[in-house]
């Protein structure tokens, strides 16, 4: 007597998927030789899944980045 395993290959899979995130930058011209820069960054990216008759699982994560930048006219045809 044979005994037979039936085991299903492929299954229904769901998924909800977003990001978020914004961008604020903040410039000022000091002096005709001078301009001073700044950025705030923020990211989050949320994935909800579930295969069909299992709990939801969810994975996020977050980015906040900051940057500060002076760029100065040394002369006119070299800026550092």
């Amino acid at each position: 007597m044979r005994k037979e395993k039936h085991r299903p290959y492929a299954f229904k899979s769901y998924y909800d998927d977003y990001t978020l995130g914004g961008i604020v930058e903040y410039g000022k011209i000091i002096s005709f030789r001078d301009n001073i820069k700044a950025t705030l960054q923020y990211k989050q990216d949320v994935h909800r899944e579930h295969n069909e008759g299992e709990p939801e699982r969810t994975m996020s994560d977050r980015m906040l980045t900051a940057g500060v930048e002076n760029e100065l006219l040394i002369t006119r045809g070299l800026a550092a």
